[in-house]
């Protein structure tokens, strides 16, 4: 499938070699910042006292939201349409956008990281049968066990098909209500040639005659596929029963990563696995059950456990793995300078901000009206994946495939290995934005008025006890490093909401900074705010690399991206309205398949080793690359973007981007 041109709306600037750290003295300097914002592209930001801001005609719940004011919306008897109310941009929205790009310009920590997030991808690599036995200890232990198919008459029945008939893959006979998961069962075995599954008949929880022991796994149905406008639910048809193998795959085992992947399950898929989980408790509990079954794979030294043969790999390493001394402040006493500046709360500790944001009123308060445009419905928009690791992951030199415990070399070997992340997320600017119209409401998407472009705001930042060197940072970065007319200001930042479709570009001009002197005259001694020129406007940057300078100048610039097709993964030249599905596909295509031992493509891959990314995503470079080049060795004459390493990491700053929710994934449970 042919990946046409275009550029991922957001990319990732590299961290620094070292989390820097703040200043050790204390600052002297106290006063204000007045500053205004000038919108360069519609900007959004909800009022969330209404869900229902607008009259859409829709069958489903939809969500419609105005701009962010000071007047409540909450009466949900009305629309309002027709009532407009003067714009206002929260402090909190400011400051959020401000400490993320204070954090990259300064080369602080990741603040905002999960430490606790699992990382977990759906994979091409179908896991072995296996059975966990439980020792007298009350310790665990893998075996590999054999797969036997059952095949009955239908659900909950326990009577044999022993012919081809009608619908015979479509019956759900693994669904047996007098047999939970798990249950120990006896039954017959009919061998159907080496490459083959076996056959279990004569099914019972009955001895009697049946010569073999083995473990029921029912599992869950398959995915919900639509054809010819009918919904399906195809490919899971039978049971399995595992039989007790004769080696040891694993001594000592956790049950830990099991319990994780039944979670993942919870969270990412329509049907968990409820009674697999309830019966997996029982099983630690019990001190009779002595084997339980599972599906298993060890691609590298850590083993991976799953309810599912086609099933989801759950990573050992973590976000907080890969990033180094750029994890959280954990230390009042080693404070990174955003930390420092902006506060932090740690596990047993809590620093105090010394700067504070008052809100953004609209300088055409007057006319209120005249700030919005009419209200519009959007495309999808979605919470991060990481899941995505071409785009995440800095891509090491000699893969072709990679994830976050191994990466498959060009020799089809996999590697166990740390990652590293590419940086932190920020997206492009896209200028002369025109939102599709007639997009259909529906539950995914939301509609909204946004703020015009062209239109000005202006607030304040009050700070205390700052540095010499912390207010001239702070400064640089409200102009983005830049003087002349706010209107004409070449660099600027993202804000809001919908910033994927081009929303939220925005320029900030300091107008005015003030310090607070005490005064002493004849009588007494007074405080007053003076207007101080001594810093200027502008302000400095010192001790930042140029290269870090220059990668920040190339992020923040409006014309990063001009005349570049800016939207997400795509397949198709023309949007639809379901990006979500459209991204999926891209991702889908872009995952292929190679065999190393005949030296060419398999389309889609059935192992690890098989697996490549056609593109991937490199640090600060608009284009995607190609993984594989033409000078590769064993690869046919691909032509693409280089292999070097490249970028890809975390979600920095407010993602207001993922409001009112996201459609289902791939709900494929993997089992044939």
């Amino acid at each position: 499938m042919k990946l046409v041109n275009f550029v991922n709306p957001y990319n990732f600037i590299p961290l620094g070699k070292q989390k820097a750290a703040a200043e050790e003295k204390e600052g002297t300097l106290t006063g204000v910042i007045e500053y205004s914002v000038y919108t360069k592209t519609p900007l959004f930001i909800p009022n969330t006292s209404n869900r229902t801001t607008f009259s859409v005609n829709t069958e489903e719940e939809h969500v419609s939201y105005d701009f962010f004011s000071y007047t409540d919306l909450s009466d949900t008897s009305k629309t309002y349409e027709t009532d407009y109310a003067s714009p206002v941009i929260p402090g909190s929205e400011i400051r959020g956008m401000l400490r993320s790009n204070y954090e990259i310009l300064t080369n602080s920590c990741l603040s905002a990281i999960d430490d606790n997030v699992v990382l977990s991808k759906r994979t091409a690599e179908t896991f072995q049968p296996g059975l966990i036995k439980k020792n007298a200890d009350g310790s665990y232990d893998l075996y590999q066990a054999e797969d036997h198919l059952w095949r009955t008459k239908g659900e909950n029945s326990q009577e044999d098909e022993l012919h081809w008939k009608d619908n015979y893959y479509t019956r759900k006979c693994y669904r047996q209500k007098d047999l939970p998961e798990g249950s120990m069962v006896y039954f017959e075995r009919e061998a159907r040639g080496k490459k083959i599954k076996p056959l279990a008949r004569n099914v019972s929880l009955e001895k009697g005659r049946r010569n073999q022991i083995g473990y029921l796994l029912k599992g869950e149905d398959g995915p919900v596929i639509e054809t010819k406008g009918k919904k399906v639910n195809t490919q899971k048809h039978c049971g399995h029963i595992f039989t007790l193998g004769k080696a040891c795959v694993e001594k000592r085992i956790s049950l830990s990563g099991l319990k994780t992947a039944l979670q993942e399950y919870e969270k990412n898929e329509e049907h968990p696995y409820t009674e697999y989980r309830k019966e997996l408790k029982k099983f630690e509990e019990s001190g009779t059950k002595e084997y339980f079954p599972v599906y298993y794979s060890k691609p590298t030294k850590h083993l991976m456990l799953s309810p599912a043969c086609i099933t989801r790999e759950i990573y050992q390493n973590r976000l907080k793995d890969m990033v180094g001394s750029f994890n959280a402040c954990k230390n009042r006493n080693h404070l990174c300078p955003a930390c420092s500046l902006f506060g932090t709360i740690g596990k047993d500790f809590q620093v105090s901000s010394r700067i504070r944001f008052s809100d953004l009123l609209c300088e055409e308060s007057r006319d209120p009206k005249s700030c919005y445009q009419e209200p519009v419905t959007l495309l999808p928009l979605s919470s991060p994946k990481l899941n995505n690791m071409e785009f995440y992951l800095k891509k090491p030199e000699d893969a072709w495939f990679w994830t976050y415990d191994y990466y498959v070399n060009a020799d089809g070997r996999l590697v166990e290995y740390l990652p590293e992340l590419n940086g932190r997320k920020f997206y492009w600017h896209q200028m002369n934005v025109t939102l599709p119209k007639g997009v259909k409401p529906t539950k995914l998407n939301m509609t909204i008025r946004p703020v015009r472009e062209k239109v000005t705001f202006s607030g304040k930042l009050y700070f205390h006890k700052l540095t010499e060197k912390e207010l001239n940072t702070l400064l640089w970065l409200l102009n983005a490093g830049e003087e002349g007319a706010l209107e004409e200001r070449g660099h600027g930042y993202k804000l809001g909401a919908a910033k994927p479709l081009g929303l939220g570009s925005i320029a900030i001009a300091v107008d005015r900074v003030c310090l607070r002197k005490l005064v002493r005259d004849e009588e007494a001694h007074t405080i007053r705010m003076e207007e101080n020129t001594d810093f200027g406007c502008r302000g400095l940057v010192t001790e930042v690399e140029e290269e870090l300078l220059q990668q920040f100048r190339k992020m923040t610039d409006f014309q990063a991206v001009k005349g570049k097709r800016v939207c997400y993964p795509t397949i198709r030249e023309e949007q639809i309205a379901d990006e979500e599905l459209n991204g999926y596909e891209w991702f889908v295509a872009n995952h292929k398949g190679y065999s190393h031992k005949k030296g060419t493509e398999v389309g889609m891959p059935n192992t690890r080793n098989d697996m490549y990314y056609q593109k991937y995503m490199k640090a600060m470079e608009p284009e995607l690359q190609g993984t594989r080049t033409s000078g590769e060795s064993g690869t046919p004459g691909h032509t693409g973007g280089t292999s070097q390493n490249g970028g890809g990491s975390r979600n920095s700053g407010n993602n207001r981007d993922k409001m009112p929710g996201k459609p289902k994934g791939n709900t494929q449970k993997g089992r044939k």
